[in-house]
Parts: C-alpha cells; sequence; structure tokens
C-alpha cells in the first residue's frame, strides 16, 4: 500500500485566494499563476444576485484529481519532503500517468479516515489553513498482477479538462484514458 501525498487544494478555497490577489498578495498571485481558475458565471433566483462558481484546475505534473473535485498537488517541495521523512507510505509520486499506449495499472482510492493527536504526525497531504484537515486518504488498488521491475501507472484524471480548448493548458504528456480499462476490475 502506498498513499499520495501533497498540498490540497479544494474548490473553496480560490475565494480566499482571489481576495488575497485582490488585496495585493503577491504569494495569492503566484498561486493562482499555478492553477486555472474558470470562472462560470451563475445566477441565483432566490436571492437574485450574481455569483460565480470556480472549477479549480491544477496543471502541475504532480497534480491528482480526487473524485470530490479536490486536488493534490504533490509538485516537489520542503513541506513534501518533510511529510516522506515523516511517512514511509508516502510512495504516490513515484506512481506516474501513463504514457500513450499504456495503461494504468493502479486504481486510487479516497479512503475516509480520521487522524488523531497520535498519527497526526503521518497526514500524507496538508492544507495551508492549518486548521483544514483532510478527512481522505488516497491509496492505490492493483488492477492486475504486478510484476518486479512493471513501472506503476494510474489516471491522474484530468478528464474533463482534456477538451480542444483546454489541451495547451495540460502538461504534453497527458492524454485521457478510456473508462473500459476500468471494466474488468
Amino acid at each position: 500500500m502506498c498513499l499520495y501525498s501533497g498540498e490540497l487544494w479544494r474548490e473553496q478555497d480560490i475565494d480566499d485566494l482571489i481576495a488575497q490577489n485582490n488585496a495585493g498578495n503577491d504569494n495569492a498571485k503566484y498561486d493562482l499563476d499555478q492553477c486555472y481558475v474558470f470562472l462560470i458565471p451563475f445566477i441565483t433566483h432566490s436571492h437574485n444576485k450574481n455569483f460565480c462558481v470556480y472549477l479549480l484546475v491544477l496543471t502541475g505534473e504532480y497534480t491528482f484529481a480526487r473524485m470530490n473535485g479536490d486536488l493534490i498537488d504533490g509538485t516537489p517541495c520542503d513541506k513534501l519532503h518533510d511529510v516522506f521523512r515523516n511517512n514511509p507510505l508516502c510512495l504516490g509520486y513515484c506512481i506516474n500517468h501513463p504514457p500513450m499506449g499504456e495503461i494504468p495499472n493502479l486504481l486510487p482510492l479516497d479512503v475516509p479516515y480520521t487522524f488523531v493527536k497520535e498519527n497526526m504526525k503521518h497526514r500524507p497531504t496538508w492544507h495551508r489553513n492549518k486548521g483544514v484537515i483532510d478527512p481522505f486518504i488516497t491509496v492505490f488498488l492493483a488492477m492486475r498482477d504486478i510484476k518486479v521491475g512493471d513501472e506503476l501507472f494510474f489516471d491522474y484524471d484530468l478528464e474533463g479538462l482534456d477538451t480542444e480548448d483546454n489541451k495547451d493548458k495540460l502538461p504534453g504528456w497527458y492524454h485521457s484514458i478510456d473508462a473500459s480499462v476500468y471494466e474488468s476490475v
């Protein structure tokens, strides 16, 4: 078993980043530059107010999209190396998106998990707001027998962004994985 580790990004984090950016915070500007934020106008009839709905997309080479819309950015940094030292199961960064012509041999699963004081140092993800604790851990299930020397692959699942309009915003190596590869699992 191994865990995917990195910085947790939630869709609801964008409002705060935009406010910080508008206030002149250079760190927020950098963070927003690292992700593509698609603004979707949305009008609610009950309040007659205009709102924007954000689709958060990190396009880094180490980004993993969870089923719930959260993203984990495993881009190497000092914080990530601290996590590795504290948790030997955080090996998800060694698993790549399959190259063209290959299919995943691992299936990521987001498993609910409650961290308590005794195991808090083993959390595989973190959030910039220290009060946000990720309620899930991402584990990997082998979809077929894995032999010594086999490279490990899982779908980074940037599917919703793999459109003609967004091709230039995704890493050059990314391609969609046909859902039929999961039918035998």
